[in-house]
């Protein structure tokens, strides 16, 4: 009988553990996806001024 309830308790620990390990995998991805969303709306202002600056210097370009 023990043994019976001690390989259900095996069982169910590992699926818990097979459920956790997923659900960081989910939480992992979610915070890398995240990270490059908020990079991408931090460096894109930052990369358009640095590609529109030398056409403004040399007064060929204007803002607006």
């Amino acid at each position: 009988m023990w043994n019976v309830v001690s390989q259900h308790r095996q069982d169910l620990c590992s699926m818990l553990e097979n459920v956790i390990a997923r659900w960081r995998d989910l939480c992992m991805q979610l915070l890398r996806t995240t990270i490059i969303g908020h990079v991408n709306v931090l460096f894109a202002p930052v990369l358009a001024w640095i590609l529109c600056a030398p056409k403004y210097l040399n007064g060929t370009d204007g803002l607006g």
